[in-house]
């Protein structure tokens, strides 16, 4: 458990999985440090964390009650104590300040239930696949999915696994012969593939975002980096951009394309990218506009969309996070568009995100991107796949809504 990564990497803490938790945390100068709560009465000595490197603290796995929720701080040689500034989640007790975790526990028997979804969803893919069978799977996958601490799952995580290895073996053995085939990877993260190119945009594997921080086995980010040719990122939040990833690529000699005023955020081997630039990049065309991203706190983050042409000529447009409420600019209606579903703006409900989005002009097909995206909490980013299905099925224009793994191919 947190073997492979740096501490320093981790943007929230402390890491939990079902029940178990482990506790870290950057303090240089401090003799000795332990983490005290409601899980072990506030006693300073029960659950002491242990100096590694670099000013760094961190304690062995602890097991504590789940479902639940934890109150915590650490104390700082046996006296004065210390809010975990990695961790957003706070409240007050009778002990005065707190930070809190939550715990999961899995309902019984839902790893069975979540192999026989993947089996059918094998069986009935995007396009072909009995659509009966699909909504159900659908409709489960979003009933579980939603609940608000099943990111501490790892059975949704080992699901996402099999499901990321799914699309690693198709990747890697399928051949293109026209158009381009289509595999969603995670959260706004998609892969195409063409007859003489594979390349991705916004790819993540879970192992670097912001309060998710999933064990992923190493193999999958190593071969996501073979098999893609090229990758493009729309902007530098975790979800979006894997530096794992990107690291990965560059170091494979592949192009990793960035907005140029997120450059140096990055490795030193990216290509910077400017607003309103159009570049051709092993037989792809790529341009690049400016966004607003969706929140208001967010307003000032640096975001693009791309429009893409491919070497068989299908225009691809992906939104990012960029509230296409505001604008929506494009050359010509894309062939396959890939907005933002849910959460797209401030200033109107979701029910008027596709209606706005379709007074652009139409696009050939969209796929919604940003589905179950667990780090975000229901209502607050974590897009529903039911009302996905429910929105999409209103309208006139063709979709494919994607569950993880999946694929389509447009021709």
């Amino acid at each position: 458990m947190l073997n492979h990564r740096k501490l320093a990497e981790l943007e929230t803490s402390p890491y939990v999985c079902d029940n178990t938790v482990v506790f870290f945390v950057h303090i240089p100068d401090a003799l000795q440090v332990s983490a005290v709560g409601s899980f072990n009465g506030w006693k300073k000595d029960a659950h002491p964390l242990r100096r590694i490197h670099d000013g760094w603290w961190i304690s062995d796995p602890v097991q504590v009650p789940a479902p639940a929720r934890h109150l915590y701080r650490f104390q700082l040689d046996g006296e004065r104590f210390y809010d975990d500034p990695l961790n957003f989640n706070r409240t007050q007790n009778k002990h005065g300040p707190a930070s809190f975790f939550d715990t999961w526990a899995d309902i019984p028997g839902v790893s069975a239930q979540l192999n026989g979804i993947h089996d059918s969803l094998i069986q009935h893919p995007p396009g072909t696949g009995n659509p009966w069978v699909r909504d159900l799977c659908t409709m489960f996958l979003d009933d579980y999915l939603l609940q608000p601490h099943v990111n501490r799952s790892s059975t949704v995580r080992g699901f996402l696994v099999q499901r990321l290895f799914h699309a690693l073996d198709e990747i890697e053995r399928t051949e293109v012969r026209n158009g381009v085939r289509v595999w969603y990877i995670y959260n706004h993260g998609y892969v195409f593939k063409t007859p003489k190119i594979c390349f991705g945009v916004d790819v993540v594997t879970t192992r670097h975002i912001w309060n998710l921080a999933w064990e992923i086995p190493d193999e999958i980010p190593e071969r996501l980096a073979r098999a893609l040719g090229m990758l493009l990122v729309t902007h530098n939040h975790s979800d979006h951009a894997d530096h794992e990833i990107i690291a990965r690529m560059t170091a494979h000699q592949k192009p990793v394309i960035v907005p140029s005023v997120l450059r140096p955020h990055f490795s030193a081997r990216v290509t910077g990218i400017d607003a309103w630039e159009r570049r051709s990049l092993r037989g792809v065309d790529v341009m690049a506009r400016p966004g607003v991203h969706v929140y208001d706190n967010g307003r000032n983050v640096p975001c693009f969309t791309y429009e893409i042409v491919t070497d068989t000529g299908v225009r691809i447009f992906h939104t990012g996070d960029h509230d296409y409420a505001e604008s929506l600019d494009w050359q010509e209606p894309p062939d396959i568009l890939i907005p933002k579903f849910d959460g797209v703006t401030p200033k109107y409900p979701n029910e008027k995100v596709l209606e706005i989005l379709f007074r652009y002009g139409d696009a050939g097909l969209i796929i919604p991107g940003h589905l179950s995206e667990l780090a975000h909490y229901p209502l607050g980013g974590r897009a529903s796949l039911r009302d996905a299905l429910s929105q999409f099925q209103k309208c006139t224009v063709p979709y494919q809504i994607l569950l993880w793994g999946e694929s389509y191919l447009f021709s």
